[in-house]
C-alpha cells in the first residue's frame, strides 16, 4: 500500500500544472461544495441524535444553525474587540519594527564587507531573491484585494448548501444505492462507508485539535506576557490544522514579534510552541484522532507540498484528506481484485470430490448415467 500511495503522489505531482488549470477554473463551484461537506462531516453527528429523539432533520438543523449564530455573537461580542485592539496596535508599531529592521540590515551589511568576496557574492544573491519573492508576494496579495465577488459568493452559498446535504442525507444515500450496479452494490457500500468514516473522523479530529492547539498558544503566551497574546495563538490554531508543516509555519509570527521585545522572549516562546506540539504529538493527536488517517510522514508532506503547488493554502488543507480517500479506494480496489482472483483460480482447479458431484454436474445428468 505504501507503493501505490507514493506513486499516486507522483503521478499528481507531474499533473500538477494540468490540476492547477482545473482548479482555477472549477475553485468557484468546487470550494463552496467543499466546505459545505466538511460543515456536513462536523454537524451530521449531531443530527442524527437529534433526529433519533424523533426531531425532522430539516429542524435539527435549524436548531443547530441557530445555536451556532447565537455562540458566534457571544464570541463576537467578547473576542473581537480584543481582537481588533490587539491588531490596531500591531499594526502601529509595524514602523518601529520596520525602522530596527533596517539598522540590523546595516549592521549585518557592514559586517558582510569583512566577509570573503565568495560569500559576499552569495549573501547579495539570497538578499535579492528574498526582495523578489516578498515584492511578488506583496503584488499578487494587492492584485487579489479588489476580487471580493468569490468570498461573497461563498458566504452566501455555503450555509444553504450545507443545510440540504444535512437534511436530505439518507435520501443521498439511497440514490447513490440506486444508482450502483447490483452485482457490486455490497462492495462499493462498504468502500463509501469506509471513506465517510476516515474522512469523518479526520476533519472531526483535526478541528478539534486546532482548536485545542489554539486554546494552549493562547494560555502559553499570556503567561510569558507577550504582545497580541490572542491574534498570534488564532493563528497558530489555524495553521496547525495542515499536517506537520502547520505548527513550523504558525510560529513564525510569534518569533517575528518575540524578535522586537528581547532574546529572553525569543527563547520563551520557542518553548511554548515546543510544549505545545509535544501536548498535540503525544496527547491530542493520538487520543483524538488516533490512526485514522495511517500514513507515513513523509507521504503526508508531500501531498501537502503537492496541494500547495496545485491550489495554495486550500490545496495544503484538502491534500492530506484527498490522499486519505485515494488510499481507501485503492485498499478496497486491491482487495476485490485479489479476492476475483482467488475465486476464479479456485473455480479451476477445483478437483473432484470423491461420490460428489463434478463442476458443472446436475442431479438429472447423474442419474441418466448407465451404472
Amino acid at each position: 500500500m505504501g507503493l501505490l500511495t507514493c506513486g499516486l503522489l507522483v503521478l499528481l505531482w507531474h499533473l500538477r500544472e494540468v490540476l492547477a488549470w482545473i482548479w482555477n477554473v472549477l475553485k468557484l463551484i468546487l470550494i463552496p461544495l467543499i466546505i459545505s461537506m466538511i460543515m456536513a462531516y462536523l454537524l451530521n453527528p449531531v443530527v442524527n441524535v437529534l433526529s433519533r429523539r424523533k426531531m425532522p432533520r430539516s429542524a435539527a438543523v435549524l436548531l443547530i444553525y441557530g445555536t451556532f449564530l447565537l455562540l458566534m455573537a457571544v464570541l463576537f461580542v467578547n473576542l473581537v474587540p480584543v481582537f481588533t485592539r490587539q491588531m490596531r496596535d500591531l499594526l502601529e508599531h509595524v514602523p518601529e519594527w520596520t525602522a530596527r529592521l533596517q539598522l540590523w540590515l546595516h549592521h549585518m551589511y557592514q559586517q558582510r564587507l569583512m566577509l570573503p568576496e565568495t560569500l559576499q557574492e552569495s549573501i547579495e544573491r539570497a538578499i535579492e531573491t528574498a526582495e523578489d519573492w516578498f515584492t511578488d508576494q506583496a503584488a499578487r496579495f494587492v492584485r487579489q484585494l479588489p476580487s471580493t465577488i468569490e468570498p461573497l459568493v461563498m458566504a452566501l452559498t455555503v450555509p444553504f448548501i450545507t443545510f440540504y446535504l444535512l437534511k436530505d442525507h439518507q435520501l443521498m444515500e439511497r440514490l447513490v444505492k440506486l444508482l450502483v450496479p447490483t452485482d457490486k452494490r455490497r462492495d462499493i457500500i462498504r468502500m463509501l462507508g469506509a471513506i465517510d468514516r476516515a474522512l469523518g473522523n479526520y476533519i472531526r479530529g483535526q478541528l478539534i485539535v486546532a482548536a485545542l492547539i489554539a486554546v494552549l498558544a493562547y494560555i502559553g503566551y499570556w503567561l510569558i506576557d507577550l504582545p497580541y497574546p490572542l491574534l498570534l495563538a488564532v493563528f497558530v490554531g489555524v495553521m496547525d490544522i495542515i499536517p506537520y508543516l502547520g505548527p513550523y509555519l504558525g510560529a513564525v509570527p510569534a518569533l517575528l514579534v518575540a524578535l522586537t521585545v528581547s532574546p529572553k522572549m525569543v527563547v520563551l516562546v520557542v518553548v511554548v510552541n515546543g510544549v505545545v506540539q509535544l501536548v498535540e504529538g503525544n496527547v491530542l493527536s493520538p487520543w483524538i484522532v488516533g490512526r485514522t488517517v495511517d500514513l507515513h510522514p513523509l507521504t503526508i508532506i508531500f501531498a501537502v507540498l503537492v496541494g500547495g503547488k496545485v491550489a495554495g493554502l486550500m490545496g495544503s488543507l484538502l491534500a492530506v484528506p484527498f490522499v486519505v480517500v485515494a488510499k481507501v479506494v485503492v485498499v478496497h480496489l486491491v482487495d476485490y481484485w485479489v479476492q476475483r482472483k482467488q475465486t476464479m483460480v479456485s473455480e479451476r482447479t477445483a478437483p473432484d470430490r470423491p461420490g460428489g458431484y463434478q463442476q458443472g454436474e446436475t442431479v438429472e445428468s447423474r442419474s441418466e448415467k448407465p451404472p
